[in-house]
């Protein structure tokens, strides 16, 4: 799925979505947060998991996203027992944390 999002295939990345994450983060929406996230700090180079969490029912993965001039952190959430992605966030990178 971030491979699809580094070369902008966003309709690769909705595929990954469950239902209810292809009606809330239509492929129009992804373009325009992505498209953002890009202005900011340029393509993104590379990832990295940094982090795995089970809460209840849910794996929370988070990837640290390099970027050409700076960095973003990816939080997915996928149902343990299903690998559709119910939940994305990508915000800023938070400071002060270990990264490269």
């Amino acid at each position: 799925m971030l491979a699809a999002l580094k070369n902008h295939d966003f309709d690769a990345v909705e595929r990954h979505f469950d239902g209810p994450m292809q009606r809330a983060v239509p492929r129009e929406k992804l373009d325009r947060v992505w498209s953002s996230a890009i202005a900011a700090t340029g393509e993104m180079t590379s990832w990295r998991l940094i982090a795995r969490d089970t809460r209840e029912s849910y794996d929370e993965l988070r990837f640290e996203l390099s970027h050409e001039n700076g960095r973003w952190q990816a939080i997915l959430t996928f149902p343990t027992e299903g690998s559709r992605v119910v939940g994305m966030l990508i915000v800023p990178f938070p400071e002060g944390k270990p990264g490269r």
